[in-house]
């Protein structure tokens, strides 16, 4: 006996990129994206050889979470045959799949249960119903993501306005895709022995590379930079441009620790003084371990240690560098009343404390007094060597009067 059909049904279904450009998602009928396959029988089924239709559901949870879920698809890989590994485990980069969740209004549309081929029987659910199509004005689209990949976390996009969800979304997942390929490109430059030696935090570095406001796409010659991040960023973008032809993570990987010991929101004071406070903990453990040495009666090689505290102080001085220069050319801005970088190149105007205005200011001391006695040994030592001439001039003289 036919069951009634009920008031509401639902459609999940995950499009993988190829379909995505192919079918539209909303604002026409719903009909197979294939043609159908006939059995021995002479009947039309889809590819499982089950009845040939639109299917349906009166399960909403089977339709949120089983049929519409990117965490089950495997999307369209970049490369079929390139591989990476995180932790050991093995990971391929796969450009996305879209989640779409549909709810259907059944009044004034034909359908019926389906009939299943008969080695799937015993896996049916019993909640499907199938139609030869759903229209366009039967049907609203409730939900509406973009599953994860290797540089961008699950995306939720507001449907209220369906219209631009489905623009948005098509221009989302070719973002994705051009962001993925420029990791391809340069990670297939690396041997298959670093490729199969990546950490988790190698994750946070491609996401900073190659993922949204990556570093990759910013020039930050022309960019002021306001938040702590921000200028996490311009370390990163730093040092990889430093070693195109061979990224180094070591460095890398370090920027990155420090970036996650920060708060939420942090600023660039909060950046400073966290380098700072690493700095002193280098040096503390440096002294400790010569302490270890010498009572030992060992000799103590410090290179680690010097190195170290070497990059943390590089750290600073680009960050304090650069932040005197936004602040120079703040002071342009407000003297000449000039906007110094278009909105296409500025993320914002840089705000920086007294604090940190402190710190460039001392930096810019510092450096003032560096000259200076480096100026007075250089005029030391020139005096010395006049003086050492004119002895010699006189010993020559001396000797030829002999």
């Amino acid at each position: 006996m036919e069951q009634q059909k009920p008031k509401e049904l639902y459609r999940g279904i995950t499009l993988n990129y190829n379909l995505l450009k192919t079918i539209r998602f909303y604002g026409v009928d719903i009909v197979p994206y294939y043609e159908p396959f006939v059995d021995e029988l002479g009947r039309k089924t889809d590819k499982a050889g089950n009845e040939y239709g639109v299917y349906l559901s009166d399960n909403y949870q089977m339709s949120s979470g089983i049929y519409a879920n990117t965490n089950d698809a495997v999307g369209i890989m970049i490369d079929k045959d390139f591989q990476i590994r995180v932790s050991g485990q093995p990971m391929t980069l796969r450009i996305p799949s879209v989640e779409v969740l549909y709810k259907i209004d059944p009044t004034n549309i034909d359908v019926h249960r389906p009939w299943i081929a008969s080695y799937l029987e015993g896996t049916y659910h019993g909640d499907e119903w199938v139609a030869e199509k759903v229209p366009a004005s039967e049907y609203t689209v409730t939900r509406l993501t973009i599953g994860s990949d290797l540089l961008h976390d699950k995306e939720n996009f507001d449907v209220s306005n369906i219209a631009e969800a489905e623009a948005g979304v098509k221009q989302a997942i070719e973002r994705r895709r051009q962001q993925l390929e420029a990791l391809y490109l340069e990670l297939k430059k690396l041997p298959a022995s670093t490729r199969y030696q990546f950490e988790k935090i190698d994750l946070e570095i491609f996401k900073d590379i190659f993922g949204d406001n990556g570093i990759k796409y910013l020039d930050y010659d022309k960019t002021q930079l306001s938040s702590g991040n921000d200028y996490i960023k311009y370390l990163i973008r730093d040092n990889w441009m430093s070693n195109s032809e061979s990224i180094d993570f070591s460095t890398l990987r370090y920027i990155e620790t420090i970036k996650q010991k920060m708060p939420r929101g942090f600023t660039v004071d909060d950046l400073i003084q966290e380098l700072r406070t690493e700095k002193d903990l280098i040096t503390a453990s440096k002294e400790n371990f010569i302490q270890r040495k010498k009572a030992n009666g060992e000799l103590e090689d410090t290179t680690n240690f010097d190195l170290r505290i070497a990059r943390v102080s590089q750290f600073i001085d680009k960050i304090v560098k650069k932040v005197r220069t936004s602040n120079d050319e703040m002071h342009m801005e407000e003297e000449f009343g000039k906007t110094m970088a278009s909105p296409k190149e500025g993320l914002h105007r840089p705000v920086i404390s007294e604090s940190v205005k402190k710190t460039v200011i001392l930096h810019d001391q510092k450096q003032k007094l560096h000259e200076m006695k480096q100026q007075l040994l250089d005029e030391q030592q020139k005096r010395q060597q006049e003086a050492m001439s004119n002895e010699e001039e006189l010993e020559d003289d001396f000797g030829m009067s002999m």
